[in-house]
């Protein structure tokens, strides 16, 4: 498909997708006549992609966990490389921490918003 089909279809704007190829966060592979061909797989990263972005990753650390992840699903799929499996794994432990760093403040300031409107209806109340 176009870049214009997979930009509508993943809701990621053309620029944007253009700059993930960039950065090696998307590979597009391009068809005989240097035209690139965007398949289902790349709509999926796209999403996938946006989702990530909104656990405050930066772009680096979601290449590294889509690395990652890829590496893991080679190994599923029969292809054995134990060093790179080993660095995924790292790489993903890293990741998880700092997700469940960023779960802990989050609860955090859930907790204080809570408080602070329990206080304010009592406050009210009176």
């Amino acid at each position: 498909m176009k870049v214009s089909e997979c930009s509508k279809r993943s809701n990621t704007p053309i620029d944007t997708i253009r700059y993930y190829e960039k950065i090696d966060l998307l590979n597009v592979v391009k068809e005989e006549h240097s035209q690139k061909d965007y398949s289902e797989k790349d709509v999926e990263r796209l999403c996938e992609i946006a989702i990530l972005k909104k656990t405050n990753l930066s772009l680096e650390e979601i290449k590294e966990y889509l690395k990652a992840k890829d590496t893991i699903e080679s190994m599923m799929s029969g292809q054995l490389d134990f060093v790179r499996i080993k660095e995924s794994l790292a790489i993903l432990k890293t990741l998880n921490d700092k997700l469940g760093e960023e779960k802990n403040d989050l609860l955090a300031a859930q907790n204080t918003i809570e408080v602070a409107m329990n206080s304010l209806k009592e406050n009210l109340l009176r």
